[in-house]
């Protein structure tokens, strides 16, 4: 019984893991970018999500079971045991080598910007990249991994630092993590490289989304070379239905409503999506909103994004909202106001009363 257990928790890990990584890539990347096309509600596309998962672990676990049922038969094929933990595990290093290797799984979306005379961001590169790095005249390579990006990360760092090496480039470390509380001293220290850098770099996270558009919003800020243009591979307020406190409206060119949003949020829309300006719609009274006010301000000042802070409740009167809306259109876009949900009574009065 106990050989029986372990063997069923081995199969179910493996199913999972190779079956996840093709829901991940495949099927759920598709059904969330349709539900927001659509404009599903959060509870929706939330519904959408849970459901391939529950489905996802029905699915493996039943693998697992009559691939362990099949095992205690007293007659059967040995092939066909051979098969049902070879096709697992076959499909869990394939999921494996797919993740170690981000070109395979993003070459078509992830390309390269050059952000000033100084500094390009981009996708990982392999050793072949590197090589061409060099042949154009590069310094180095600043690497924003994170070794606690586990399991992946810790392991293309071992492979950049030594194809690094070999090609003749420095590697300089400055270590992100995928979300944006916890960054701060990394900020400080690309802030610090960026003003004192005399060389040529290429600055890199894993697919070459979230976190090489923090770096170039850093670069913008800091560089005398730098060159206006799009944010490379940002995503984009224009494609997102809703956040995971609400829906997201938009308001106007660049003006965006959106209920507060979460670290990761922040991250991947606002900070790497190059916003200029916060709105916070939040009622002073309110203790939990007073200390979420200073913890968004303090988060978003290592990014030198300024937070404009509205004492709104749900008593605020039209003129009053109209004050706030008038002091909003003369700021700089893009701009994202939020409250702390975006069906509250205020927050759609806010958006009625904006024109």
């Amino acid at each position: 019984m106990f050989k029986k257990l372990i063997a069923f928790f081995l199969l179910w890990g493996f199913w999972g893991f190779a079956m996840g990584a093709w829901l991940l890539l495949g099927p759920l990347r598709r059904i969330i970018n349709y539900a927001r096309a659509q404009a599903w509600t959060e509870k929706q596309e939330n519904m959408a999500v849970y459901a391939s998962m529950l489905g996802l672990v029905l699915v493996t676990a039943a693998l697992a079971f009559f691939s362990v049922r099949y095992f205690s038969r007293s007659i059967y094929n040995p092939t066909h045991k051979y098969l049902l933990w070879i096709i697992p595990v076959l499909g869990t290093s394939i999921a494996l080598y797919l993740f170690m290797n981000p070109n395979l799984i993003n070459a078509d979306s992830s390309k390269e910007n050059q952000v000033s005379t100084q500094f390009t961001i981009g996708p990982y590169p392999e050793a072949k990249k590197l090589r061409e790095l060099k042949a154009e005249g590069y310094t180095g390579v600043i690497t924003l991994l994170h070794p606690a990006v586990v399991p992946f990360e810790p392991k293309l760092l071992g492979e950049e630092k030594a194809n690094l090496k070999t090609a003749g480039l420095e590697m300089i470390s400055i270590p992100l993590l995928p979300w944006v509380s916890d960054n701060i001293a990394s900020i400080d220290s690309l802030r610090r490289f960026v003003k004192a850098a005399k060389g040529k770099y290429y600055v890199h996270c894993y697919l070459g989304k979230d976190r090489v558009n923090v770096a170039r919003r850093i670069i913008m800020q800091e560089s005398s070379g730098a060159i206006a243009g799009e944010t490379a591979s940002a995503r984009s307020l224009d494609n997102t239905a809703s956040f995971e406190r609400g829906q997201v409206y938009k308001l106007d060119d660049k003006v965006y409503f959106t209920p507060l949003p979460t670290n990761e949020e922040y991250l991947g829309y606002v900070v790497a999506g190059g916003f200029r300006n916060i709105v916070a719609l939040t009622d002073y009274d309110d203790a939990d909103a007073a200390q979420t006010r200073k913890d968004e301000e303090r988060m978003l000042s290592t990014y030198k994004i300024p937070v404009h802070s509205f004492n709104v409740n749900a008593s605020a009167s039209d003129n009053r909202i109209r004050q706030i809306i008038d002091s909003v259109k003369k700021m700089e876009r893009p701009l994202l106001i939020h409250s702390f949900r975006s069906d509250l009574p205020e927050a759609k009065k806010f958006r009625e009363l904006y024109r």
